[in-house]
């Protein structure tokens, strides 16, 4: 049996691995959905789940469209 804290993980792991690869809505559920049933989680959990899926997608969304002060290294680019 998992703990909430574990679900929660585990749905916040599938929302940052989402941003790249589901592009539209009906993506980003059935990604949800195949990642739910994939880890074979509790359905009784799925509520749970997918709020905080939901949740971290779109924090992470914004996240990811906000510069920081660290320089993003880029692997061709070369180290000084």
């Amino acid at each position: 049996m998992k703990t909430k804290l574990q679900i929660y993980r585990s749905a916040q792991q599938a929302a940052e691995e989402s941003l790249t690869a589901a592009k539209s809505q009906y993506e980003s559920d059935a990604f949800a959905r195949s990642r739910f049933d994939a880890e074979k989680l509790d359905p009784r959990d799925w509520d749970y789940w997918v709020q905080n899926y939901n949740q971290s997608r779109q924090a992470f969304a914004q996240l990811a469209t906000q510069k920081s002060f660290s320089k993003l290294e880029v692997e061709n680019e070369p180290q000084q």
